[in-house]
This record gives C-alpha cells, sequence and structure tokens, in this order.
C-alpha cells in the first residue's frame, strides 16, 4: 500500500516502518496517519512568536487567553485590551479571592475600579461585603454590566457580597481669576 500526501513529494511506503515511531501490532491506518502526519513535520511553526502575547497574532489573542485561563473574554474588545487581559491573568489568578484582584481584573479591562469594604463605610455595611465604583478610563463604558460582574465574581472572594457603582469622571478646572480693573466714568449729556 502506498500513500502520497504531496503529489510534489515522493510516496511513502506504509510498509516501510523504519520511519515511523509506532510499535509492529500497529495497524495499517495507524502507519497511514503516521505517514501523512510526517510530511507535517518540515513546515515550520514560529512557537516563540504564537505564545508571547506581545507578538502574537490578533486572530489568535482568543486561543492564548484560554490557554493563560482568562476567566472573562470579549471578542469586541480592542486588541490591546486583549493583550492586557492575558498579561494579567497569571497574576489575578495568583491573587484570587482579594480585592486586590478584583481591582486588576478591572483595570485590564480599562476600568479604574475604587473598592469600598463594608468596615470603611458611614455607616458600617454589613460584614463581609463591598461596594465597587467602576469609572471608564477612556470615557466609554464598552461592556455591559453583566460582563463587569461576571469579571467580579470570578475574582472575588466567594463569600464576599458586592454592590456595583457605575460613573463618569469628569476632568474639570476649577479657577478664580482677580482682574484689576480701572474704571472710566463718562456722563453724556442732552
Amino acid at each position: 500500500m502506498i500513500y502520497t500526501a504531496d503529489p510534489t513529494q515522493p510516496p511513502i511506503a506504509i510498509n516501510d516502518r523504519y520511519q515511523s515511531l509506532l510499535p509492529a501490532n500497529s495497524r495499517p491506518l495507524e502507519h497511514a496517519l503516521a505517514g501523512a502526519t510526517a510530511k507535517l513535520e518540515p513546515i515550520p511553526v514560529p512557537f516563540d512568536t504564537i505564545w508571547d502575547v506581545d507578538t502574537a497574532p490578533d486572530s489568535l489573542l482568543p486561543y492564548l487567553a484560554y490557554a493563560w485561563s482568562v476567566d472573562e473574554w470579549n471578542d469586541n474588545w480592542t486588541a490591546e485590551t486583549k493583550r492586557q487581559v492575558i498579561r494579567d491573568s497569571l497574576w489575578v489568578h495568583e491573587r484570587k479571592g482579594t480585592l486586590s484582584a478584583v481591582k486588576r481584573s478591572l483595570s485590564a479591562m480599562n476600568y479604574d475600579a475604587s473598592i469600598i469594604e463594608w468596615f470603611q463605610k458611614s455607616p458600617r455595611g454589613k460584614a463581609g461585603t463591598f461596594s465597587v465604583e467602576v469609572h471608564p478610563t477612556t470615557g466609554i463604558i464598552a461592556d455591559n454590566i453583566l460582563q463587569i460582574r461576571a469579571m467580579i465574581d470570578a475574582v472575588k472572594r466567594l463569600s464576599a457580597h458586592y454592590d456595583v457603582y457605575l460613573g463618569y469622571t469628569l476632568p474639570a478646572v476649577i479657577a478664580a481669576y482677580a482682574v484689576p480693573v480701572v474704571g472710566v466714568e463718562l456722563t453724556v449729556s442732552t
């Protein structure tokens, strides 16, 4: 039996068992598959590029996120946001259950989060709760509230309950000016 994977290459004879690492009692189909995949070996695969967050093609970022166990993913994010979420994944997984992991995961999604724990509230809140104030750093809330809550749920302590408040931070300048005034009096007579 002869198997030809590429017409430009000489055929691989299945009976040539010296080319395969398969045991002698392997079935002919297994040898045919081994011969077919042997043709794939010369294809260069840039593993150093694919597994690097900064150099991986944008089309491969969802697979890289899956490999790095990213908890929440949105295909509508910008490429830089996707890369930042992947970069922060290991740090967040090491600190899951802490409020700093909540802040870091939201900051990777381009949100500035301030967290107020129950004992910092006035009057004190219910023990074990916290509030999250989410402000977009770009001025636009790109995700819906369900995705923001899903991200918080993925990294917070399981026994903690929380409230989410969305807000915008508007830059404003308050200035007071003192201008010396020189007056001129005008008299109009008719």
